[in-house]
């Protein structure tokens, strides 16, 4: 059986002041997200008009409206595929890179090993401007391609 150790009155009252500040944080940071949660089934003008409250009237074509508008399909497609396609090249290098380092005995094993410890401890942030300057130069700036060489690039090491 457990021994209960009785707390005094100080430690009930800090205890009750740390659940009544939790909670008062809790809301603030939930107040505002379910204001705009509520905003997002409102007018334009209705939200112009009184930011604060619930909608007079609950309109849904909101979500529909802001997919077209702001083209969340082609960004989501683009995310698709680029994620796929890094997916499927880091697989195959790194587990081809993985098996050579594991079961084959050839002179540079002992330098790959190091090589990707190393590459594991520099910060990712290290390469951007380099990866920039090399993107730059072969004429890959703001194409996906480019975006998945860096992606293939950064997670190598890591696999």
């Amino acid at each position: 059986m457990m021994n209960k150790v009785r707390k005094g009155p100080k430690a009930a009252l800090g205890t009750g002041l740390r659940v009544v500040f939790l909670v008062l944080m809790a809301l603030f940071a939930a107040v505002p997200l379910l204001q705009v949660l509520l905003n997002s089934f409102r007018t334009d003008r209705e939200v112009k008009s009184m930011p604060l409250g619930l909608p007079k009237e609950w309109v849904f074509n909101n979500y529909g409206e802001t997919w077209d508008i702001g083209g969340y399909g082609t960004a989501y497609f683009n995310s698709l595929f680029t994620a796929f396609v890094v997916i499927a090249i880091v697989l195959v290098v790194v587990g081809l890179g993985a098996y050579a380092i594991c079961k084959l005995d050839f002179k540079l094993r002992g330098f790959f090993t190091a090589y990707f410890f190393v590459a594991i401890s520099l910060p990712g942030f290290l390469y951007i401007v380099p990866d920039y300057f090399l993107m730059n130069s072969i004429g890959l700036v703001d194409t996906r391609w480019s975006l998945m060489i860096v992606y293939t690039a950064m997670q190598i090491p890591f696999n």
